[in-house]
């Protein structure tokens, strides 16, 4: 009996004690911050993230501007092989140059480096009409000239296409030129063979190709047909007496 007393009078003492640790407020717990460490890792991470993007953003313009110029390059193919086509592809074949020893030729003579002819000027180019044509490399560093004189009968030795004749420039920075011929077939038995001259005193070449190569690329090779003209019929002289 004395046990059982004394258990239940330690009862009430022990509810006291656990309502009052119930009653008690939770101590607040202390922040916790980052370390020093933790801020240094955070730090490089950042800095590896933005030097990253940075080369990223210098290789994505770096792309654009190669772009950019390869598509300059482009256009300037584009717009040399406009010119040369229209010039070239209307070679004139019934008129002649008088050489030295008082034979007479077709203006159209070549060899792999230059190229003379008689053709057309386009009129979006210059005055138009018949003109005498010469396309070689000159200068240094070197570049692909047009050097062209307006035709004018022929009255003794033809004169050469020289430096008194007017000059456009084709391609600056040129690395190398090279110009083929092709023959033109007369029999269906005949075949048509590339050669790196061309000296037919009545016979225009089929077709012409060019490569070049400038600042570091190769041009796509360009092929031009030479229609031809068989007669004067038609073509417009300049700067000549006959034209006034």
């Amino acid at each position: 009996m004395s046990a059982r007393r004394q258990l239940a009078a330690s009862l009430p003492l022990y509810r006291a004690t656990q309502d009052a640790r119930q009653a008690r407020p939770a101590s607040p717990r202390a922040p916790h911050g980052f370390t020093l460490v933790e801020v240094v890792i955070a730090l490089s991470l950042v800095s590896l993230i933005m030097l990253g993007l940075v080369s990223a953003l210098g290789g994505f313009g770096a792309t654009a501007s190669r772009l950019d110029e390869r598509a300059g390059r482009a256009g300037d193919a584009w717009l040399v092989g406009g010119l040369l086509r229209t010039a070239l592809s209307t070679g004139v074949r019934q008129l002649k140059q008088t050489l030295p020893d008082g034979s007479k030729v077709n203006f159209f003579r070549g060899d792999a480096a230059e190229l003379s002819w008689l053709g057309t000027m386009p009129a979006r180019y210059g005055s138009g009409g018949l003109h005498r044509f010469r396309l070689a490399a000159a200068g240094s560093p070197p570049r692909l000239l047009l050097q062209y004189l307006p035709y004018t009968p022929d009255t003794g030795v033809s004169p050469p296409v020289d430096e008194t004749a007017s000059v456009h420039v084709l391609v600056e920075a040129l690395d190398g030129l090279r110009i083929a011929y092709q023959s033109r077939p007369m029999t269906p038995a005949e075949e048509a063979l590339w050669s790196d001259s061309w000296t037919d005193p009545e016979r225009l070449p089929e077709r012409v190709r060019l490569d070049i190569a400038a600042a570091g690329e190769v041009w796509p090779p360009l092929f031009i047909t030479i229609t031809g003209v068989d007669n004067s019929d038609g073509l417009r002289l300049v700067n000549t007496p006959s034209a006034r």
